[in-house]
């Protein structure tokens, strides 16, 4: 059921985001995943054994270092999406799940929910999928790794007559070509480049597949008309993500030893030092890469071990007969190195039956699932549900009430990791006039995000509005003439600490459009607070004391 509600979960009708309901049914997928687990009778589950079953351990442990030990507790908040993962593909190893039969029992439920799938995306074929789906790359990689799967229901023998599921096939490739994602096209190129290398166009419902092929590419090209606009659109969105690579392809060579989840916070000087530097309203949590996520995350042991783990894993499905696993690697492996499919909530089930596929291919043993293994799982599925709830709940608090102190100052406690509630919660405090709680907060919350551009704006509004508070300039018989003469100078050195911080928020934030051209003026005669062409590990530390000294 769960499953099913995943496509529904697109729709911006259910959902604060396109984000929020999918993150919602995966933890709730995987807390009954650990449940399941802890509560199974069986005493023994099969795994892959040898050096396979140690590799996947070591990447758990792994995750599980880097999170507790930088940037603790935020870094915390992130492992609930890795644990999901887990307990997924524990759950389908300990039931011994059979595709073949699954295909079997529930087509009936299969082709409703890619009826559903397909009904809301057709609603904006015409024009842009982008809009109900919040995420036109997320919404192409989930049909685009839904793909194999599909196409070997079409090969099982079934009451659902083969040329309906056909036409959901021909539809599939026509959604992903009309996104227009590179990543997905190219994925979807080498899966058919496979299927015909495979087949040779042997038998008859193989031509029908072609004709079908050749009908997807008349239409993907007919669906929008490549304007010289969105080719101009294309070219700098490349430029940047190349850029975006190299800034992030250089904080792995400076940070060896990597930087936990704290992605956001380093990368931002690295990318001044390309032409295409940050935006405003960007806050990149992610570099567009999971390969290259694994070296920030994890240093240069982890992308070592990432690069030697997929050649291991390629190898391995390229010796093997398995179709599926052969179409599925090839759909994959742009994702990953194009994109994040780690990162989306509604791919990782998918990612996660991959993940089950591959492991049991693989030579097993029998391990051992005893009650230590069922408490680890039923103290996995109980903190799961629970940051289910409360990662729903914050969203929800901070969506429909942005405005109400108390609702966006408890969205924040509870989930501290959502920063978009977090700088709600402190603007609430700025038009609150409470300015001690604000800097106090502020703080703690540019500890671990102290480049978010948000911050930088409330921290300007906070200098200015705290020491340009009425009592201090107005006129009282308890005050002298020179108090006012005070409050005067007071003002002065408030207008250079703005100026410091415009200065540093135009550097960093290319195409800003918080400061207008008269503020960036009266500017000129204010230095920045440091040399702002330092390298990139030097203006990160001395940008991050700076900020700490305007805040103590």
């Amino acid at each position: 059921m769960i499953l099913f509600l995943i496509p529904l979960a697109w729709s911006t009708q259910l959902n604060a985001n396109y984000f929020t309901a999918k993150s919602f049914f995966l933890y709730i997928l995987g807390s009954l995943s650990f449940f399941a687990l802890a509560f199974q009778k069986n005493k023994k589950i099969s795994l892959p054994s040898g050096g396979w079953f140690g590799l996947g351990l070591f990447f758990i442990i792994l995750q599980i270092i880097y999170a507790l030990g930088f940037g603790f507790p935020l870094s915390l908040y992130q492992l609930p999406k890795f644990f999901s993962l887990v307990g997924i593909v524990l759950f389908l190893a300990a039931i011994k799940f059979d595709l073949g039969d699954f295909f079997k029992r529930h087509e009936w439920w299969i082709l409703g929910f890619f009826g559903v799938l397909l009904i809301l995306t057709s609603r904006d074929l015409p024009g842009a999928l982008i809009h109900p789906f919040g995420n036109v790359n997320m919404l192409a990689e989930f049909y685009l790794l839904s793909l194999p799967l599909i196409y070997f229901w079409i090969r099982q023998k079934s009451a659902i007559a083969s040329s309906l599921k056909i036409v959901i096939f021909i539809l599939m490739n026509i959604i992903i070509l009309a996104t227009k994602s590179r990543s997905a096209c190219l994925g979807l190129g080498l899966w058919w480049g496979f299927w015909f290398y495979q087949n040779h166009l042997k038998h008859r419902s193989r031509i029908l597949v072609l004709a079908g092929l050749v009908l997807l590419l008349t239409a993907g090209i007919y669906i929008d008309r490549l304007s010289s606009d969105y080719l101009a659109q294309k070219s700098a969105s490349t430029t940047e993500r190349l850029n975006f690579y190299r800034s992030t392809r250089d904080l792995i060579l400076d940070r060896p030893l990597g930087n936990g989840f704290q992605f956001p916070t380093q990368i931002v000087p690295y990318r001044l030092n390309y032409p295409a530097g940050p935006s405003e309203s960007e806050y990149p949590d992610q570099p567009h890469s999971e390969i290259l996520k694994w070296g920030v995350q994890f240093g240069w042991l982890g992308f070592v071990m990432a690069l030697f783990s997929l050649a291991l894993i390629a190898r391995r499905i390229a010796k093997g007969e398995y179709f599926l696993l052969k179409g599925a690697g090839l759909v994959i492996l742009p994702q990953i190195l194009f994109q994040f499919p780690f990162e989306n909530p509604a791919t990782i089930i998918l990612l996660a039956l991959y993940i089950y596929l591959f492991a049991q291919s693989l030579p097993q043993k029998n391990i051992s699932w005893l009650k230590t293994s069922k408490s680890i799982c039923l103290l996995l599925g109980s903190g799961l549900f629970y940051f289910s709830l409360i990662f729903v709940t914050s969203v929800y608090l901070e969506s429909n009430f942005p405005d109400d102190l108390g609702k966006t100052a408890r969205a924040c406690r509870m989930n501290p990791a959502y920063l978009r509630g977090c700088v709600r919660k402190n603007y609430n405090l700025l038009q609150a006039h409470q300015y001690a709680d604000l800097k106090k907060n502020l703080k703690e919350d540019m500890r671990f995000n102290y480049y978010a551009a948000d911050y930088l704006k409330l921290l300007s509004s906070l200098i200015a509005e705290h020491d340009l508070e009425p009592e201090l300039i107005i006129q009282n018989e308890s005050k002298t003439s020179v108090s006012v003469y005070d409050s005067a100078a007071n003002q002065t050195k408030i207008f250079k600490k703005n100026c410091q911080i415009l200065h540093l928020y135009v550097f960093m934030y290319k195409n800003q459009t918080h400061y207008t051209p008269d503020d960036i003026k009266a500017c000129q005669n204010v230095e920045a607070p440091f040399d702002l062409k330092l390298a990139p590990f030097e203006f990160d530390r001395t940008y991050k004391n700076w900020i700490e000294d305007l805040l103590k």
